[in-house]
């Protein structure tokens, strides 16, 4: 089973991409050192919605979403890219359900 829960805060506007069929964007997460819970760590996962709603749209485009909290689950997708070098080059992101998705104000 391909299951994914990330939680967090959206530190930049989103970009919509394939004719405006997709929209990637990061939510950055914290997360406690496993060593020392003392020092405090953080991880940016890319995610992407395909086909979104016009309100999940308009919540993820609102140029005001920088900062927000944002839930969603969804799952892992590994992509490989060919780059203009030859390189084969490896991507993982979440597909997030749009059905799953909660983006609030941030408690700062």
């Amino acid at each position: 089973m391909n299951l994914c829960a990330v939680s967090g805060t959206i530190p930049r506007l989103p970009v919509v991409m394939n004719d405006g069929r997709t929209i990637r964007f990061l939510v950055t997460t914290r997360f406690p050192y496993p060593n020392d819970q003392s020092k405090i760590g953080t991880s940016a996962v890319p995610c992407s919605i395909v086909e979104p709603t016009s309100q999940i749209r308009a919540a993820l485009l609102d140029p005001n979403v920088e900062g927000k909290e944002c839930e969603c689950r969804g799952y892992m997708q590994r992509l490989a890219i060919d780059g203009p070098d030859g390189l084969r080059r490896f991507s993982t992101e979440v597909v997030v359900d749009e059905r799953s998705i909660l983006i609030r104000r941030s408690r700062r």
